[in-house]
């Protein structure tokens, strides 16, 4: 049974969770609405949120995110600390990592021209096809891949690079998906001789981006959420400055991220508790928020 379909199977479940809520939760049903045995789903679904279903019904319910945005902003500490508390432990592969983002003006892109190459791919994840591209410089582009998706990867990423050198390189991008999703004690990189010697150091990961200097600020501002805390649209407004009102202008600047997962978008839900918008979808956000609190990101066999 392919990784894909394993995935596939959970975000229907997830779905149908977040469409009727707790009463959704019982195995058996579930399982016969995504079409597999109760043991099957049960062990899919582990695997890649960390959770039960009913725990995945109680801790991404409305009341439940609404609680947790109340709880850090009283607190004003990580969420971490209150998934911890709840019997949940974060430790996933994508919280090993540092991330350093470079915004590429359009000055240097026109003193680039043609010169910037881009090594462009598709990859497996654990939670479904990702395409993904990279310059010298860093990563530019990893965007989740839907199944009915139309668009070549040439012709999406010419479309936000119209000046670059697109280079089909399956080798080279694989590497990368490899270290990201790889488990930590596999990717970490060796820290030298010397202090510390024998320990592991956070995998480093550059990201190249293009867009408008507002955008760039917000992709900054979520790079600062912690992994497993939430955000508001308005909050984020308010820690740039910007009136409450700008809330939308950012969801904007959110939805624009060409970047996921490493540009954590998915950590912003709206003030009520609802997630929000996603461009990849709202069961794929909701999974990976939730993976974050179970610590199951990145550690995801294949089925």
């Amino acid at each position: 049974m392919s990784q894909d379909a394993a995935y596939q199977r959970c975000e229907h479940a997830i779905a149908l969770l977040l469409e009727q809520g707790p009463a959704a939760a019982r195995l058996e049903l579930l399982a016969q609405q995504v079409g597999c045995s109760p043991f099957q789903l049960q062990r899919e679904f582990s695997a890649y949120t960390g959770l039960s279903p009913s725990q995945f019904a109680r801790v991404l319910s409305r009341e439940a995110l609404r609680a947790r945005l109340d709880a850090e902003g009283t607190a004003g500490g990580s969420l971490l600390a209150l998934s911890e508390a709840s019997g949940f432990s974060s430790v996933s592969r994508l919280h090993d990592l540092t991330v350093t983002l470079e915004a590429l003006t359009p000055a240097q892109l026109r003193a680039a021209g043609a010169g910037v190459q881009i090594a462009y791919g598709q990859v497996d994840s654990p939670w479904g096809p990702l395409r993904l591209g990279q310059t010298a410089r860093g990563i530019c582009h990893l965007q989740f891949v839907d199944p009915q998706e139309a668009t070549p990867a040439a012709a999406a990423l010419a479309a936000q690079w119209p000046q670059a050198t697109l280079v089909e390189d399956p080798a080279r991008v694989q590497a990368t998906a490899d270290a990201l999703f790889a488990a930590p004690a596999q990717a970490s990189t060796p820290a030298r001789t010397g202090a510390g010697a024998g320990a592991s150091r956070p995998l480093r990961l550059a990201l190249a981006v293009r867009g408008t200097n507002f955008q760039v600020q917000v992709w900054r501002a979520l790079l600062a959420i912690p992994p497993g805390s939430l955000r508001t649209y308005a909050a984020i407004a308010r820690g740039l400055g910007l009136p409450a009102g700008a809330a939308r202008a950012v969801g904007n600047a959110v939805g624009a991220n060409p970047v996921a997962l490493l540009i954590p978008c998915h950590r912003v839900i709206r003030a009520s508790g609802a997630l929000g918008g996603y461009r990849w979808g709202l069961p794929r956000k909701a999974g990976l928020l939730a993976a974050e609190w179970a610590g199951a990101a990145g550690q995801t066999s294949a089925a």
